[in-house]
């Protein structure tokens, strides 16, 4: 099933961004069990891991003028920010 999030924004619409993106998910991914029976926790470590990007993007708040390095630059205080919150809530539409 598809997961939405919403935290993406014009900040992440410039070349090189989708290559951090990959980067994270890899990782995530990287960090999760390969068996059949782990999908779920496969697809949302993926989900996770383009709600992460996307609040990096957020974060870095340069708008149409961010790079992909203001991108990546802004990762560690984002992670930060959110491993002192409760997890996000993201939905599977119906």
């Amino acid at each position: 099933e598809p997961f939405v999030g919403h935290s993406a924004g014009s900040s992440l619409a410039s070349p090189g961004t989708g290559d951090g993106r990959s980067g994270g998910i890899a990782a995530a991914l990287a960090h999760t069990d390969a068996s059949a029976d782990a999908v779920g926790d496969a697809a949302r470590a993926v989900a996770t891991a383009a709600w992460v990007h996307g609040r990096a993007g957020a974060r870095a708040g340069r708008g149409m003028g961010t790079v992909a390095g203001d991108v990546i630059d802004a990762l560690p205080s984002t992670l930060l920010a959110i491993s002192t919150r409760p997890a996000p809530t993201i939905e599977q539409p119906s």
